[in-house]
């Protein structure tokens, strides 16, 4: 249909500032050997049939009207990317879709199993026989989706709840306990009154340790700071402390000004694993308060902790970014 090119004429449009190519046919190009780097790129009605961009990555790249048939997508870095059109019959198994564009996309039959869709806008979107069991949905606008014939046990954040406020920044307030911060999946392990090993303290009376819990590790929060979860596209930010109003956008704003930090982060001992689809839980040591689910990819975190200082009192953040390849 499309006049095929080459992988050199691909990397040479993939040099330039604003990569973009239409009317062309991919399909016969080898991308994994080596693989190709489609951050950013713009494909507009191409021919992509059959190529297999499982684990490669398509960051903040604008699929449009494209030729998709038998392509797959497994474990793919789609985070941030704007897709129009539908797929049907896709691998999309751990595909990493965080804050991607989606609105009116239509997904048929594909198996979503344990992708990440945290912020990503599937308002008016189709998933119709779509296997989402463990699927990320934290955040994302769901806003007439149609999910017919879909298996979402497992799915986090589709739970039924029309008055659930999208803006609201949940916490835990601790009495007399630590916050803990574990997989999902682990959360009936759990026992009250447990040390804490190396702890990271960026101030004098707040530190972050961690203990082993079952094949994985929970993070112990000492001090009583409010504690919440906010997603970033690598991973999140455990903010302790602060007056955010119950806004997450505030509370947003707080951890992408910390992150931005290049100085005063310490690296934890240990780091953070999610097993499964099931994603984080913020939980009460003591159980006082209700546990808040928080949208976490499959995967090792790298664990490291922020110190700052506000008018209401010290600021905490604890940074988890995914090891790519781990």
């Amino acid at each position: 249909m499309y006049p095929p090119i080459t992988r050199a004429e691909l990397e040479k449009a993939l040099g330039s500032k604003k990569p973009k190519l239409r009317h062309v046919d991919l399909s016969a190009i080898d991308i994994r050997k080596p693989p190709i780097d489609f951050t950013g790129v713009t494909l507009e009605s191409c021919t992509l049939s059959n190529l297999v961009f499982d684990g490669m990555t398509l960051e903040k790249a604008t699929l449009k009207n494209c030729w998709v048939d038998g392509i797959s997508l497994a474990k793919t870095n789609l985070a941030g990317a704007t897709i129009t059109g539908g797929l049907v019959e896709t691998d999309m198994r751990k595909a990493n879709l965080r804050g991607a564009r989606l609105k009116r996309f239509e997904f048929s039959s594909c198996d979503l199993r344990g992708a990440d869709l945290s912020n990503a806008d599937v308002s008016s979107a189709s998933f119709i026989d779509c296997d989402l069991r463990g699927t990320i949905f934290t955040r994302a606008n769901v806003a007439g989706a149609d999910f017919d014939g879909a298996k979402t046990e497992g799915a986090i954040g589709l739970e039924a709840d029309p008055k659930r406020d999208e803006d609201l920044y949940e916490t835990i307030a601790p009495e007399g306990g630590p916050v803990v911060f574990l997989p999902a999946s682990l959360e009936k392990k759990w026992k009250a009154d447990v040390e804490g090993e190396d702890e990271t303290k960026v101030s004098g009376w707040v530190g972050t340790s961690s203990v082993a819990l079952g094949k994985a590790r929970a993070l112990l929060l000492d001090g009583e700071l409010d504690t919440g979860f906010v997603p970033t596209e690598a991973g999140g930010v455990l903010v302790r402390g602060g007056d955010f109003d119950d806004d997450l956008d505030t509370a947003r704003k707080a951890a992408l000004k910390a992150l931005a930090k290049k100085k005063g982060w310490k690296d934890h001992a240990h780091r953070f694993v999610v097993l499964d689809g099931a994603g984080a839980k913020l939980i009460d040591a003591n159980g006082a308060e209700t546990a808040i689910a928080c949208a976490l990819a499959k995967g090792r975190y790298a664990v490291s902790v922020l110190g700052t200082n506000s008018a209401g009192g010290p600021v905490v953040f604890v940074r988890l970014k995914i090891l790519t390849g781990a």
